[in-house]
């Protein structure tokens, strides 16, 4: 078992290294775009359902199905 141990602390080591790495990234980011990657995908996410509320009203609401 002392090998599964081991295997588990760099396992360990390895997932906080990358979430540090993420953060680094993110904030790097944001620096460079001058805004939060989460704010642009929320404007991303809005996107399709903005699309589909304006086709919907160019066919009177309706889905056209």
């Amino acid at each position: 078992m002392a090998g599964s141990e081991q295997a588990r602390k760099i396992a360990e080591k390895a997932e906080d290294q990358l979430g540090k790495v993420a953060d680094t990234v993110k904030e790097k980011f944001d620096q460079l775009s001058g805004g939060r990657l989460a704010d642009r995908n929320d404007q991303v996410d809005k996107g399709p359902d903005q699309a589909r509320e304006r086709a919907q009203e160019g066919q009177g609401g309706k889905s056209g199905r």
